[in-house]
Parts: C-alpha cells; structure tokens; sequence
C-alpha cells in the first residue's frame, strides 16, 4: 500500500477531500522528519517509537577490492513497534506475508 492508497482510503472513509487529508500526512511526516532531525525521539503511544541510535564505527572490507576501510560512527534512525503493534504482528498468518522479493522477481520477469 502507498501513501496514495492511505490517503484514498481516509478521504472515502471520512468523507473529506484527498488534498486535505494528503496535507495532514505529509504535515505529519514533515513534523516527524523536523523532530528527528534535531535529535528528539517520537511516541506514538499503542504503535510504536521513532528515534536515533548510534551505530558504532567499525573495520570494514572493500568487497571489489578486499582493502581494508573504516567505517566512522553513524546515526541511524529507528522504530520501535509498541505492545499493540507487536501484538498485532501475532494475529497474523505466515501464509498472508507476502516475501518481499516476490514483488521484484515478477517484475524482472515482465
């Protein structure tokens, strides 16, 4: 599903125009792009926690050339799903999980 399909889905759900319900998404994923960017972490209570870790720096290898490289210490954003979510992720069959190379595959074959 896309951002697109989200915001058909609400806007027929509730009954409001597309462009004023792609404006309260793209408002929030700009607040929550602002937040991070300045180092502070999001709770959405019941889904789950956006925030910043960092990821050490560590010796790497070249895999054209087998050199040695360094890789510096790096921020990585991450998410962490809340109890419902996580829950959530219980309720589901593995046989509804699409694998996500499945997609890519038939589209090579095309």
């Amino acid at each position: 599903m896309t951002k697109a399909d989200i915001v058909d889905k609400i806007s027929r759900e509730l009954n409001v125009q597309k462009k004023d319900i792609a404006f309260v998404i793209d408002s929030f994923f700009d607040i929550v792009k602002n937040l991070l960017s300045s180092g502070e972490s999001i709770e959405l209570r019941g889904f789950g926690t956006f925030g910043l870790k960092v990821r050490k720096g560590r010796a790497a290898r070249n895999p054209r050339s087998g050199e040695a490289v360094s890789v510096a210490d790096r921020v990585v954003i991450s998410f962490k799903p809340g109890k419902e979510l996580r829950q959530l992720g219980k309720l589901v069959p593995v046989e509804k999980v699409r694998d996500p190379g499945q997609a890519l595959r038939a589209a090579d074959q095309k």
